[in-house]
């Protein structure tokens, strides 16, 4: 899988909100293959309730708030009062791109009384009645289009979606599915544009980040933007599927492609992992994460050469090339991690991760001899970068502990500026002893640990000696079980510690209720997503908890009354 691929797959994957029809009571053989974009609202009536009901264990007049405005759901399928639509049954939104005009947007709703539903349309809507079904647009042509096509035709939309999608699609109290192969064809010349200008564009944006040495803003969301814009184009369709439980909404993705794509082969042959090891990982981290084996090499080669300041020369590259081929024969099972936030004195960063690898030897020795290609100098710049790596440097309970240190030394007579920036993320991320990664290495599996120094690297072993659960298991039912990435966030207490450094310190002048300071960190809670690919595919399952879902919307509400 090329470098491109991961970073774009993991953008679209994080993008996901489509899902698939093919429900009994709906009429999707009365559209042709050419729709683009179907939406199903499953029994509005119950759903609403649902939404209600999950909302109210948050706070109770989230929920209040929902069943009073429902019956301004009627604006969103522009019929303001419900005249004699049907709530008890599905709902249905159909639209169909047009590349020089706006797209037609074709509404199904089931009637209990067709001719009061039709009455309470806008005077710009045409309509017709199949069945006890009332369809309406307010493109004449389009509506006509599908009044006189067979409903029974095999060329419908149906057609265009495989069983996998339709078992999606079928699950969500919101459902959309994308005929992503027909729309990219719509959008041909407009999709190639924004291939060319996606990256310049957020570069620009982020101009800023041009000055810092070794990074190449343009490369990054260039190629990203590149890798997009080809996964979009060897992509069918794309189904999502929204359901509502008790405390949490669920979100379902799948996306197929199209046989023979470089995005087929890049996600074939990748299995996934039941990250076990996750559970042994301490308690309280802010971010828990995992990756299946297939994806370690990339990721770790990756690692390596932007650990420099300064992009290899020949002779580094060379070198880099033949490391990587010292890790041929190792044979990784999954990575599973946690970060964490310490304190302004110790370091905020607190990173940790398992690798189940062997033979670790192998990959102690490539840990060794990385530390060398990291060692660099930005000539002129007055800037430059050394790395030791010590074997058995130091003994943390009964396990003995390699150390490598990484420094990044500035000449304040070349460069005071980047010299005075560098001296305080440093000291702010790692704190006074700098950037110490500690490893500790078993015959099928490695620990490495960046951040608090030694106290916080003894804390992590403690935890993955005892054996005892942290809970996760829980946080991940209904994901994936064996997915090949795996991330759990917890936006929640993320806010709630911003929030309160921000307060906390006089030099920061932002609107910060300093309430906070004296209030009770929230319980943990995760959003978890999840992604497993399958032959010429790739599906995600996603928790969203109802209360991560309300502190998201408060951090946004915040940020812009900060900005």
């Amino acid at each position: 899988m090329t470098r491109k691929h991961l970073i774009a797959i993991t953008c679209i994957v994080f993008l996901g909100a489509l899902p698939q029809l093919r429900a009994a009571d709906v009429p999707l053989d009365a559209f042709p293959s050419d729709a683009d974009v179907v939406i199903r609202l499953k029994q509005p009536s119950a759903t609403i309730e649902k939404a209600a009901a999950m909302a109210s264990t948050v706070k109770e007049e989230l929920g209040a708030q929902i069943r009073d405005n429902s019956p301004f759901i009627g604006m969103l399928i522009s019929s303001p009062t419900l005249a004699g639509v049907d709530q008890e049954r599905d709902w249905l939104v159909v639209v169909f791109a047009d590349s020089e005009a706006d797209p037609s947007v074709v509404f199904a709703i089931p009637a209990t009384d067709a001719d009061a539903l039709q009455d309470g349309l806008p005077e710009k809507m045409t309509s017709f009645v199949r069945d006890d079904w009332v369809f309406y647009c307010e493109n004449a042509e389009t509506l006509t289009r599908l009044e006189e096509a067979s409903p029974e035709s095999s060329a419908s939309l149906s057609s265009e979606m495989n069983e996998e999608a339709v078992e999606v699609f079928d699950r969500g109290d919101l459902s959309i599915f994308v005929n992503v192969d027909h729309l990219t064809e719509v959008y041909a010349d407009e999709i190639d544009a924004a291939g060319e200008q996606a990256g310049d564009q957020i570069a620009g944006r982020l101009g800023a980040l041009q000055m810092v040495p070794g990074l190449d803003v343009n490369e990054a969301f260039g190629g990203g933007a590149e890798g997009a814009k080809e996964i979009a184009n060897d992509m069918l369709s794309l189904a999502v599927a929204v359901v509502i439980q008790d405390t949490m909404i669920h979100v379902e993705t799948y996306g197929d492609f199209k046989d023979g794509t470089s995005t087929a082969e890049a996600i074939t042959g990748h299995e996934g992992s039941p990250l076990s090891p996750l559970a042994t990982l301490p308690q309280g981290a802010l971010v828990y994460f995992g990756l299946s084996g297939s994806l370690i090499q990339a990721l770790q080669d990756g690692v390596t050469s932007s650990m420099s300041i300064a992009p290899p020369g020949d002779d580094q590259a060379e070198k880099l090339e033949e490391l990587q081929k010292s890790l041929e024969g190792v044979e990784f099972a999954s990575v599973t991690g946690a970060i964490g936030l310490g304190t302004a004195e110790t370091g905020f960063l607190r990173f940790m991760s398992i690798t189940e690898a062997s033979p670790t030897d192998k990959i102690r020795e490539y840990n060794r001899q990385s530390a060398e290609l990291m060692e660099a100098e930005l000539e002129g710049q007055g800037i430059k970068q050394e790395a030791e790596y010590i074997k058995d440097a130091e003994t943390i309970g009964e396990h003995d502990v390699d150390l490598l240190s990484v420094v990044t030394i500035v000449d304040p007579n070349v460069n005071p500026f980047f010299g005075a920036i560098i001296e305080t993320i440093q000291q702010a991320i790692f704190g006074p002893d700098g950037m110490e990664t500690r490893f500790v290495y078993w015959d099928d599996r490695y620990m490495q640990m960046l951040g608090g120094g030694a106290d916080a690297a003894a804390e992590a072993l403690a935890g993955v000696d005892s054996g005892e659960p942290n809970g996760l298991e829980e946080v991940r039912a209904g994901l994936i079980e064996e997915p090949n990435v795996l991330l759990l966030l917890d936006v929640r207490r993320m806010s709630f510690r911003a929030l309160q450094a921000i307060a906390s310190n006089p030099d920061i002048d932002l609107p910060v209720d300093e309430s906070i300071l004296d209030a009770e960190e929230p319980e943990p809670t995760f959003i978890g997503l999840s992604i497993a690919s399958e032959p010429q595919a790739l599906r995600t399952k996603t928790n969203l908890p109802g209360v991560q879902l309300e502190s998201i919307v408060r951090l946004i509400m915040a940020l812009r009354e900060m900005r």
